[in-house]
């Protein structure tokens, strides 16, 4: 068993009207077997004017496992408190992403052919 660790940055451009959905992706070394995604940190704001936070949702939907890939998507919404989304916001989320990669197949060592020197390993 061998983990592997990689830091996902998602960006969420400047938008109104919709919670925002981005897809993202870690491509592991080998097959991955099973894994996790967790948020490690972010930041969002208001980008024209200041207001009264009413909702803030950061949510991870995922994740799915694609052979050496670890897939997911992250859903960002920040509205002040008239209910509406009408208000531009936007930010970044950084994800961290931990998975269970299998072991690279070892090539097969041939046995030692009878009557053969063999050497030493020192």
């Amino acid at each position: 068993m061998a983990v592997e660790f990689q830091v996902v940055r998602v960006d969420f451009p400047p938008t109104k009207g919709v919670e925002q959905r981005v897809p993202a992706r870690a491509t592991f070394s080998g097959p991955v077997r099973i894994a996790q995604v967790a948020l490690q940190g972010f930041q969002m704001e208001f980008t024209d004017a200041d207001h009264h936070i009413g909702t803030q949702r950061l949510v991870i939907e995922g994740p799915g496992i694609r052979g050496n890939t670890v897939e997911f998507t992250a859903f960002l919404l920040f509205r002040d408190r008239s209910g509406s989304i009408d208000d531009r916001y936007g930010g970044f989320a950084e994800y961290l992403v931990a998975a269970d990669v299998a072991p690279s197949p070892v090539a097969p060592v041939s046995p030692a052919t009878p009557g053969s020197p063999v050497t030493p390993v020192v």
